[in-house]
């Protein structure tokens, strides 16, 4: 599939957002230590109080603030990649399918090419306009008209936020 050059550099902001993404998880345990050495949860050490749980079709609000900040750092991650050029880490971050359309090589030269012409790049607008299980769409731009992007897909793969618009 041909791509035209604007629609590739968006490919490969998107790209370089998701593989970073997959990189990012962390512990955020928020456990205490017991006396015994032992870990215990703060929804644990409140024996007298049940925790407030959300109910099994409800995703709690912790869960739906860590995707959405999971999926910006992708994008972020993506875009600077792209533009650095770090072409294999911004090729890593396409989705599979995309991945599978554009040849790494060919990403290669987009990159270099958009690291030419645009210098290094960062996000300065973004905006998650709705996660749905594992599909996406953000809205994000650079400062630059062609690269302002809305409602761009994208998807999660393999536990991170993957560029999924090709």
């Amino acid at each position: 599939m041909t791509f035209t050059r604007t629609k590739l550099v968006v490919a490969a902001l998107a790209t370089a957002a998701s593989l970073t993404l997959a990189g990012c998880g962390g512990d955020d345990d928020e456990s205490e230590s017991t006396t015994d050495g032992s870990a215990e949860s703060p929804a644990a050490s409140d024996a007298d109080e049940p925790a407030d749980e959300p109910a099994d079709d409800e995703p709690a609000a912790d869960d739906e603030a860590g995707d959405e900040a999971a999926l910006e750092q992708a994008v972020r991650d993506y875009t600077v990649a792209l533009f650095a050029p770090d072409a294999d880490t911004a090729h890593g971050l396409l989705s599979a399918r995309c991945a599978a359309e554009m040849p790494a090589a060919t990403f290669a030269a987009l990159a270099d090419q958009s690291h030419q012409e645009y210098g290094a790049q960062e996000i300065e607008n973004i905006s998650v306009d709705e996660i749905d299980g594992d599909s996406a769409l953000v809205s994000y731009g650079i400062g630059i008209p062609q690269f302002e992007t809305e409602a761009q897909p994208w998807t999660r793969e393999d536990g991170g936020w993957r560029w999924d618009a090709c």
